[in-house]
């Protein structure tokens, strides 16, 4: 089966992931650190990686749900006690003759929200952990879990709710659950209850598995239309994340125009046109200035040869990365005018308000 852990809305959340044979899982230079802001320990620094496989699920509950009691049962790690993840761990599985199970447990906090829900797209089914047994966080729970439901990437896809800690005297019973959290406004999610937690082979609750089972089977029943989902998910999540980095690329690079147009005075911080040309020429690896492609001297141009828009543009034809994709010059000089106008029009509305303001 599959799992992802990562941190929840307050606390610990827990992502693990699973599969058959057929998507790759990956991340990206992700980061991590513990402490204060005056004071961090970095757990994580540029950490990045893969797992291959296909059904994978997302593990997640909030803190002391049980999560990591799971993960180790399903191990046969009976004897080790359960801590809050504070770093990265990898763990691989065979469920199966055909499906593999790989695992990855990514703590969380209030620092890794914005990280653990980017992996959404990732997923073919949710299992989602509850500590059955603490009414005074079943609240928190039942909105977290509304949240999750609510997400666009996880909408309709399989979903176990798990009622953990059913050893413990008042644990809330399936039909609570069912109840307190909504599932039946929601056809896609079966509920679950059992303890995690074993001390040895022979103490695991007898209703795990079958729970689980109830999971992974819809899973495979629903396979391909799912993989379809994954792969339409990934691909429009890399648009998303594509142009995330595209607008946060102009809006710098809109800061820095403004100082080849200032609203009053001389350009701010630009060469002559030589000089310009010789520093693009440097910043895309040429030669000489000769080799500069008459648009490149018209991009130049246009923007008043502005030392740190040459370079933004340097690194837009030329990037640094391979994993980047370079834009042509006729697709640099659209931005540079989308960008030029933009600035005209923000001048111009602040102009209405200010005159609007007078009267």
């Amino acid at each position: 089966m599959t799992k992802e852990e990562q941190h929840d809305l307050t606390k610990d959340v827990h992502l693990v992931k699973v599969a058959p044979f057929t998507s790759t899982f990956t991340w990206a230079d992700v980061q991590y650190g513990v402490g204060t802001s005056e004071k961090e320990k970095q757990i994580l620094k540029g950490v990045s990686g893969s797992l291959g496989g296909g059904e994978t699920c997302a593990i997640i509950g909030p803190s002391g749900a049980g999560k990591t009691s799971l993960l180790n049962t399903l191990q046969g790690k009976f004897a080790k006690e359960p801590k809050s993840s504070q770093g990265f761990e990898q763990v691989s599985m065979q469920l199966d003759e055909q499906t593999k199970v790989n695992m990855y447990d990514l703590a969380g906090n209030a620092k890794m929200r914005d990280i653990w829900v980017n992996y959404y797209g990732d997923v073919h089914g949710v299992i989602f952990m509850v500590d059955a047994a603490d009414a005074t966080r079943m609240e928190e729970s039942a909105r977290t879990f509304k949240q999750i439901m609510s997400h666009k990437r996880l909408s309709n896809k399989p979903v176990l709710l798990v009622g953990n800690k059913q050893d413990v005297a008042g644990a809330a019973t399936g039909e609570a659950l069912r109840e307190s959290f909504g599932v039946g406004a929601l056809p896609n999610v079966v509920v679950g209850c059992f303890s995690a937690k074993a001390d040895s082979e022979t103490a695991v609750d007898e209703r795990l598995e079958p729970a689980l089972e109830s999971l992974l089977g819809v899973c495979k029943e629903r396979y391909e239309e799912l993989e379809q989902r994954v792969a339409a998910d990934l691909a429009s999540f890399k648009q998303e994340q594509e142009k995330k980095k595209r607008e946060q690329k102009e809006r710098v690079l809109k800061r820095v125009m403004e100082k080849a147009f200032p609203e009053s005075g001389e350009p701010v911080e630009c060469w002559d046109e030589a000089d310009g040309l010789q520093a693009l020429s440097e910043e895309m690896l040429l030669s000489s200035v000769d080799e500069l492609p008459p648009l490149a001297k018209e991009a130049a141009a246009f923007c008043r040869y502005q030392k740190m828009v040459l370079q933004m543009v340097g690194a837009m034809a030329v990037p640094v990365s391979k994993k980047t994709t370079p834009l042509t010059w006729e697709q640099i000089m659209e931005v540079l005018a989308r960008i030029k106008q933009a600035i005209v029009d923000a001048r111009l509305k602040m102009g209405e308000l200010a005159g609007a303001a007078m009267v």
